[in-house]
């Protein structure tokens, strides 16, 4: 299966970086059988963007 990786000279903290990365954790534990949501949001009052999913301890709850 085809992977993106997440450049190494992309801003995670712009709306689209963010945006990027989350798909890119999605699609990583997808391809090894689990089920994750990852979004991104904005940090209230900032113009800086984050990822949150539903990752425990970095170790995804569910199997597809």
């Amino acid at each position: 299966m085809p992977t993106f990786e997440f450049p190494s000279n992309m801003d995670a903290s712009t709306k689209f970086g963010a945006l990027m990365l989350a798909q890119c954790i999605v699609d990583y534990w997808r391809q090894r059988g689990y089920f994750v949501k990852a979004e991104r949001y904005q940090v209230p009052g900032s113009e800086v963007w984050g990822v949150r999913s539903n990752l425990l301890n970095g170790i995804p709850r569910a199997k597809l």
